[in-house]
């Protein structure tokens, strides 16, 4: 671990020799997963600053004290970042119980439709009213923000419209990049509620906004844009480089793997940013959606 200490102190302090030794070693005990931490405490202060330390998990050698781990894309648009997603959800579908009963679920009052996934039109969009059809689809959970950034809505004057067609290109980033994420796992159907409740239609809202906990429960999959304050901010975002993982650039005996570190990425329990709450009235201005209505799904 020497040397790897060396590495972060000229990487990330500018440090050279006796620097090294204000970093100290830690193996924290994380219910989900083995880590292994270097440690440095920021000078003056109290505080420190950690930095993984493992091998990729791909390696065909492992070292019995240092955890194996995957490296990031580091940019959650990434084809990379869409794999992984990919495989987890493939994963659930085929080995847990919640993801056995999703293709039989009954399709919402409204849903956009994003044309068959074998389409050459892939621009295609319009909402549809199925006729208790039965069909996998995915939900779309964010925050709108201000009236001045939604720019698009579902209102009875625009329903027969939408009907027809939806224009990608008016539709906030938010909203686009759920339906690029959505056609990528050739899912055809996506509920969103901007879009897929008549928002100047009280009778309509108050039927619909009852439905929902069994919207979100039955869809296969919901999208929670959990980092955005507005539709306007969209779905992806990029890690800072020193969480992507770097290399450390050592000599290493035999034909075991390279050691690799990074800033630790933060595994703490689902939260919409202390937005998570009861459905009420007033939200129709924002689209904050509780947490608890995605029971049995797969958030991602």
């Amino acid at each position: 671990m020497l040397e790897v200490a060396q590495y972060l102190s000229e990487k990330f302090y500018g440090g050279k020799g006796s620097d090294v030794a204000k970093f100290s070693l830690h193996r924290p005990m994380l219910p989900s997963h083995e880590e292994l931490i270097l440690q440095r405490q920021v000078p003056k202060s109290d505080s420190y600053q950690n930095f993984s330390v493992y091998t990729l998990s791909e390696s065909l050698k492992s070292w019995t004290s240092i955890p194996t781990m995957s490296n990031i894309s580091g940019d959650t648009s990434s084809r990379t970042a869409f794999d992984w997603g990919a495989s987890r959800l493939r994963d659930c579908v085929k080995s847990h119980g919640c993801g056995q009963s999703v293709p039989n679920t009954k399709l919402p009052t409204r849903i956009l439709d994003l044309s068959p996934p074998e389409s050459n039109d892939v621009q295609k969009l319009r909402l549809y009213e199925p006729d208790q059809e039965y069909a996998p689809y995915a939900c779309l959970s964010h925050c709108w923000g201000p009236p001045d950034l939604q720019s698009v809505r579902l209102t009875k004057s625009e329903i027969s419209g939408y009907k027809e067609n939806i224009n990608l290109d008016s539709l906030p980033n938010t909203i686009r990049e759920a339906i690029q994420f959505v056609r990528l796992l050739d899912i055809r159907y996506l509920w969103i509620d901007s879009l897929c409740i008549i928002q100047d239609d009280e009778e309509d809202w108050e039927k619909e906004s009852m439905l929902m906990c069994s919207i979100y429960q039955g869809s296969t999959l919901t999208i929670s844009a959990v980092v955005s304050s507005n539709c306007s901010e969209g779905c992806y975002r990029k890690a800072p480089v020193e969480s992507c993982g770097s290399r450390v650039p050592i000599s290493i005996p035999g034909d075991f793997p390279d050691i690799y570190v990074r800033k630790p990425l933060l595994h703490t329990p689902f939260d919409i940013k202390g937005r998570s709450h009861v459905w009420g009235r007033e939200d129709r201005r924002y689209g904050l959606v509780s947490s608890n209505h995605s029971i049995r799904n797969v958030t991602l």
